[in-house]
């Protein structure tokens, strides 16, 4: 996370997402100790304010169509 913030300019961000909850909670935890600032995140991607501007891939189709929510974090270099 350093070098990825040391690449970064001020005020970029990155977009995290994934199909499984572990996967999510541990690298929640990465982003809170990192020096990014987490300005948005929910457990519910499709049924979020980030759902109408959300990019669905290919694999995220297919976790929607079991009913599997998506999990999503935007963070922001500081």
């Amino acid at each position: 996370m350093k070098e990825l913030h040391s690449l970064m300019k001020s005020g970029r961000f990155i977009e995290f997402k994934t199909d499984n909850l572990d996967y999510f909670d541990w690298s929640e935890e990465i982003f809170d100790k990192s020096e990014f600032d987490v300005n948005f995140k929910t457990r519910d991607l499709h049924n979020s304010e980030k759902a109408a501007t959300n990019f669905i891939t290919h694999f995220e189709k297919i976790f929607l169509a079991k009913g599997q929510p998506i999990y999503y974090l935007t963070a922001v270099k500081k």
